[in-house]
């Protein structure tokens, strides 16, 4: 998903993650959105599911770090 949105991304994080860093985000740049997976549910039947979440996430040229 990453690569079709953006091809030329190096490493990618969430805001807080990168706030946590040190880096800011440059408010202009579109976030890319990424299906991050929850713990796996085990149903009654003992079948094992796992949803997706979409998650914002930004390249590291999208801080000021570079």
């Amino acid at each position: 998903m990453i690569l079709s949105q953006k091809a030329d991304a190096i490493l990618c994080k969430d805001e807080a993650s990168w706030r946590k860093s040190g880096n800011v985000l440059r408010k202009r740049d579109e976030p890319i959105i990424i299906l991050e997976p929850t713990e796996p549910i085990i149903k009654d039947d003992g079948t094992k599911v796992v949803y997706y979440n979409s998650k914002r996430v930004y390249d590291i040229s999208s801080t000021d770090s570079v």
